[in-house]
């Protein structure tokens, strides 16, 4: 079917903080110079959205209206596809994120084509009490926790006409346990931004750690939560600290109202161990470069996975050889990049002997630079961003 017509897309997310998915996608997609195609960013009302760089941004919904907010937006714009991301808390807490559903399902009743990246696929076997209260819901009963997720996932599969996610992992928990249609749904791998590894940002740097004295820096980059499994990381690096004396192990990230006494736990912890920083607040995006170009390994011990991680993808960005958990699109990732080490969840023995091998090991560090150099261009944003041009006009084509 030949398009006659410039293609619309309304992609529906939230943009904040600088560079997260949503940008980088929706930036690389207009920068892609498609003549037939024109790229409206629906932002919500309360974002700051002056440094996204696309052709046209509206700041149209909030958490109590989004569905009828977007659906008005899509009809007088006349779109052709609207591009849901959706993750479980990206539209307000459980009780707006439960009108996710009919956010799709009015798109469908005003004839629009629908398509939904979810980023995170949670599976019911990993609704337990450690991630109750890793996502502050103890007080709820692990039933009602499990019954919300299905009900959301199936009707997103239902009304849907395409899915993305990040990792054949999740494609195959969408199809097992919320029995969403195979043939909906594409596995699209997270994009890798591009940037000047030459500019080590050296003065940001040594403002970012004090006492920087040359020393190797084992990075753990992220919200700093429970589920990251930091606590084991420690553990590890305080037998690494009294073997290798020049290295650092850096833990940096913003903390959630909710896990405000688990850092405090963290930080209690490492009093005694020298050579751990722990920066627990929110970082530019230049203190985010400056710490991934002065880093020698990047660390991320997740107890489990339910989204591809983005920190990861800095981690390619920046060719720093990854150490993750061996568990869903860590372990994809590793085994089909080979650009790190696995290890095993909740173990420091593992890790310490991990960080010990890229830190002797330098055939293997090498080796693993050189592959992720080759990785980080297959899986640019520039490309990314064409794959899911075409999966927009492939939607054209469904009855």
């Amino acid at each position: 079917m030949a398009i006659s017509k410039k293609l619309t897309v309304g992609f529906v997310s939230t943009f904040t903080p600088e560079s997260n998915y949503s940008q980088f996608l929706s930036e690389s997609i207009y920068k892609s110079k498609q003549n037939d195609l024109k790229l409206i960013a629906y932002a919500p009302l309360h974002e700051n959205v002056s440094n996204l760089r696309v052709g046209l941004k509206k700041k149209i919904w909030n958490y109590f209206w989004y569905p009828l907010q977007i659906a008005f937006h899509s009809f007088r714009d006349n779109i052709d596809i609207i591009h849901f991301q959706y993750e479980f808390n990206m539209y307000g807490s459980m009780i707006f994120s439960s009108f996710f559903p009919l956010a799709l399902l009015l798109q469908k009743l005003i004839r629009k084509k629908v398509v939904t990246t979810v980023h995170v696929v949670v599976s019911q076997n990993e609704i337990d009490e450690d991630f109750k209260s890793t996502f502050n819901a103890s007080l709820l009963p692990s039933a009602l926790i499990k019954t919300w997720f299905y009900i959301n996932y199936f009707f997103i599969g239902y009304i849907s006409d395409t899915i993305i996610v990040h990792s054949e992992c999740f494609k195959e928990t969408l199809e097992r346990e919320y029995k969403i249609d195979k043939n909906k749904i594409i596995v699209l791998n997270h994009g890798i931004p591009s940037y000047n590894n030459k500019d080590k940002k050296l003065n940001l740097f040594k403002k970012l750690i004090h006492n920087y004295k040359n020393k190797k820096v084992i990075l753990s980059f992220g919200y700093i939560t429970k589920r990251k499994g930091l606590d084991y990381l420690i553990k590890a690096f305080e037998k690494i600290n009294k073997k290798y004396n020049e290295v650092i192990l850096i833990i940096a990230g913003n903390v959630l109202i909710h896990e405000k006494k688990y850092i405090e736990t963290l930080k209690k912890k490492i009093v005694d161990i020298p050579n751990i920083l722990i920066i627990d607040r929110f970082l530019t995006l230049d203190e985010i470069k400056a710490l991934y170009s002065n880093s020698y390994i990047s660390v991320f011990p997740y107890t489990y996975s339910i989204s591809a991680s983005g920190t990861t993808a800095l981690s390619f960005a920046f060719s720093v050889p990854l150490i993750v958990t061996n568990l869903g699109s860590f372990k994809e990732d590793i085994e089909e990049t080979d650009c790190g080490i696995l290890v095993n969840k909740k173990n420091a023995h593992d890790l310490e002997k991990a960080i010990e091998k890229l830190l002797t090991n330098k055939k293997v560090y090498k080796k693993i630079k050189y592959k992720m150099n080759i990785v980080k261009k297959e899986r640019s944003w520039s490309n990314i961003a064409i794959q899911t041009i075409n999966l927009y006009k492939n939607n054209l084509d469904i009855n």
